[in-house]
C-alpha cells in the first residue's frame, strides 16, 4: 500500500471517528433535553460517554483533561446544593419572602433577593428554592403566578456572572485560567450589574407583573433571619477571599454545610446533585473529544473589540443550540491559560447568551420542571418571548459594557 493511500485511509478513518463524535454528542444532548418518564436526564449522556471512551472515539488523555477542568466545580456543585436546601430547611427562604410580601414593592424586593442569592449561592438553588415560594408569593397577591415565578430563571442569567461560584460555567473557567474571585469580580461585575438593571427595566415594561394587593405586615422568626443571613454573609467571605489563603470555594460550602448539619442536626444526603453532576460530567467527555480534531482557537479570540464581540455571540448561538454547559466546555477548551478577556466573553456568551430557546440553559429546563410540577404549564413561546424581550437587551448592553470596560 502506498504512502498516499494510507494518508487518504487515515483521513477517512479520522471524518468517521469525528462524525461518530458529533453523533455521540447529539444524542446526549437531546437525551439531557428530552424529558423521559423515569428516567433520569443523565442517563443517556452518561450512556454516550461509557461508549464513547470504550469505543477510543474519547482517549485516556481527554479524561484526564476533563477531570482537572471539573473537579473543583463539580466539588462545588455537590456541597453549595445541599447547602441551599439547608437553609430551605431553616426556613431562611421562607422568612424572607414573608419579610418581602410586607413591603408595598414586592416585585422589586422579590427580583432583589433572587439576584442576591444567585450571585452568591449558585443559580441552580436559586431556581429550584425560590421558584414554588415566588409562585406562592404571587397566588396570594392576586398577581401573575408565571410572570412572578419567572423571576428565579430570569436572574439565572442576569446575575450569576458576579462571582465564579454564581454558575457551574464560571466555576469551569476559573478552573483553566486560575483568575481569583476579586478580579473575576472587578471585571464582570459591570456588565453584571448592568444586565441585572437593564431586564428589570425591559421585566416591568414588557411583563407587566400585577400588582401586589392586600399589603400587610406579616411576623416573621428573626433568629432565622439572623442565622441565614449570617451564613450567607460568611460564605460570601469565603468565597471572595478564601482563594487568597489557599481556601476553595467548595471547601468553604462544605463548611457552611457542616455548621448547618450541626445547627439542624439534619443531613440532606438525598439532596446531592448526582444526577447533574454525572451529566455535567458525561457532557464534558463528550464535548472535548470532539475538539481535538479541529483548531477552533479564533474562535474564541477578545484581541480586539470586534473579535470580543464575534466570541460573545458566538458562543450564545451555539449555548442556544446545544445548551451552554457543553458550548462553555468546548469554548473553554479553546482558550489558552491565559486569556481572561477571551474568558469573560465567553462566560457573557453562555450565561446570557441563551434566551431564544429555553432548552438553551439549564436553569431554564430546571425552571419549567419546577413550573410543570406546581400545576403551571408554560409554553416555549411564552419562555422565548420572555428571553427575547427580557434578557435578550441585557445580553446586549453587557456585552458592550464588556467591551467598553476592557479597551
Amino acid at each position: 500500500m502506498t504512502i498516499a493511500a494510507i494518508d487518504i485511509r487515515q483521513v477517512r478513518i479520522s471524518r468517521t471517528l469525528t462524525i461518530f463524535r458529533f453523533s455521540l454528542l447529539i444524542v446526549a444532548i437531546a437525551g439531557a433535553l428530552i424529558s423521559f418518564k423515569k428516567l433520569p436526564r443523565f442517563v443517556i449522556p452518561l450512556i454516550a460517554a461509557i461508549i464513547s471512551y470504550s469505543s477510543g472515539a474519547a482517549t485516556l488523555p481527554e479524561l484526564k483533561v476533563t477531570y482537572k477542568l471539573l473537579l473543583d466545580p463539580l466539588a462545588f456543585l455537590l456541597a453549595i446544593v445541599p447547602l441551599a436546601f439547608l437553609l430551605d430547611t431553616l426556613g431562611f427562604f421562607k422568612e424572607i419572602s414573608k419579610i418581602i410580601s410586607s413591603r408595598k414593592r414586592i416585585i422589586g424586593g422579590l427580583w432583589i433577593f433572587a439576584s442576591i442569592i444567585t450571585a452568591t449561592c449558585n443559580l441552580d438553588a436559586a431556581v429550584v428554592l425560590l421558584t414554588p415560594i415566588y409562585v406562592n408569593v404571587a397566588k396570594s397577591h392576586d398577581a401573575d403566578p408565571v410572570a412572578v415565578g419567572m423571576i428565579p430563571a430570569i436572574c439565572a442569567q442576569v446575575a450569576s456572572s458576579f462571582l465564579p461560584i454564581s454558575n457551574l460555567t464560571n466555576l469551569i473557567g476559573v478552573q483553566k485560567t486560575g483568575i481569583s474571585p476579586i478580579v473575576f469580580f472587578e471585571h464582570m461585575s459591570l456588565p453584571g450589574l448592568s444586565a441585572t438593571l437593564i431586564s428589570w427595566f425591559a421585566y416591568t415594561k414588557f411583563v407587566k407583573p400585577i400588582k401586589a394587593k392586600n399589603v400587610e405586615k406579616v411576623k416573621y422568626d428573626k433568629s432565622i433571619v439572623i442565622v441565614g443571613c449570617v451564613v450567607v454573609f460568611a460564605l460570601l467571605v469565603g468565597f471572595v477571599f478564601g482563594p487568597s489563603f489557599g481556601v476553595k470555594a467548595f471547601e468553604v460550602a462544605l463548611a457552611g454545610d457542616l455548621f448547618l448539619i450541626l445547627y439542624l442536626r439534619k443531613i440532606p444526603i438525598k439532596t446531592l446533585p448526582i444526577g447533574t453532576t454525572l451529566l455535567a460530567l458525561s457532557l464534558a467527555i463528550l464535548s472535548i473529544s470532539l475538539l481535538n480534531p479541529f483548531h477552533l482557537g479564533f474562535l474564541v479570540d477578545a484581541s480586539t473589540p470586534y473579535l470580543t464581540l464575534r466570541t460573545i455571540f458566538t458562543v450564545g448561538a451555539a449555548s442556544n443550540l446545544i445548551n451552554n454547559l457543553p458550548a462553555t466546555m468546548l469554548s473553554v477548551h479553546l482558550l489558552s491559560p491565559h486569556a481572561t478577556t477571551a474568558l469573560y466573553a465567553t462566560l457573557i456568551g453562555a450565561n446570557m447568551g441563551p434566551f431564544l430557546l429555553n432548552i438553551g440553559s439549564l436553569s431554564w429546563l430546571l425552571w419549567l420542571a419546577i413550573m410543570k410540577n406546581v400545576g403551571i404549564k408554560v409554553s416555549l413561546k411564552d419562555t422565548s418571548r420572555i428571553g427575547i424581550l427580557v434578557v435578550g437587551p441585557a445580553f446586549l448592553i453587557s456585552s458592550i459594557v464588556l467591551v467598553l470596560i476592557t479597551f
